[in-house]
């Protein structure tokens, strides 16, 4: 759901009300004619509605590009998690052959594991500041799609001399449903937001 623009609202109501009464006293102290059929009541009238016309266009237009510089960087931060994801699950699935992890390989996971995080909680801070009605599920969905995916790269399995070839199985499972959820995501961006 979109944020209500409640000051620009405010100020077009103000604007109006001060344009009435502006009119209404010119034309009860005053009935001033310009060539015998236009007051100049109806003149500051006209001006006013000009005026508010072109305030409500400038600040839709405004408002409407604002709104798709943000979706552009919530887009652009959506990717940069998806392309970290494509980085980790081709980095794990390297090893694969091997069926184990040395001590370097497993802090280079853990170290793009917390990449992941962070990204992912960048993203999140930048959402609640933007759109704070919807963070929550967006949130929720993301970090619950998260632990399932880090549950399973660095679960027991993960430390065991000889990795199973279904652990590497389950990690490309549970790739493609975060990628799956970084793909709704996406779209929920550029559909509802």
């Amino acid at each position: 759901m979109k944020k209500i623009p409640w000051k620009f609202i405010v100020i077009i109501i103000v604007i109006i009300i001060i344009s009435i009464v502006i009119g209404i006293g010119i034309q009860s102290r005053c009935n001033i004619e310009i060539d015998n059929k236009i007051r100049y009541s109806e003149i500051l009238n006209w001006i006013t509605t000009l005026f508010i016309g072109f305030m409500v266009g400038f600040v839709f237009k405004n408002q409407f590009e604002n709104n798709k510089i943000v979706k552009g960087y919530l887009l652009d931060d959506v990717n940069k998690i998806s392309q970290e994801l494509i980085t980790l699950k081709n980095y794990c699935f390297s090893f694969k052959s091997n069926n184990c992890f040395n001590e370097e390989q497993r802090k280079e996971i853990n170290s793009k594991m917390n990449l992941i995080d962070k990204k992912i909680n960048v993203f999140s801070e930048f959402l609640e500041e933007c759109y704070s009605s919807e963070h929550n599920e967006i949130k929720t969905n993301l970090v619950n799609s998260y632990n399932s995916l880090n549950k399973k790269i660095t679960g027991d399995e993960f430390y065991e001399k000889d990795v199973s070839n279904k652990y590497f199985d389950d990690v490309v499972t549970e790739s493609a449903k975060f990628e799956s959820e970084l793909r709704k995501l996406t779209l929920k961006i550029i559909k509802s937001l």
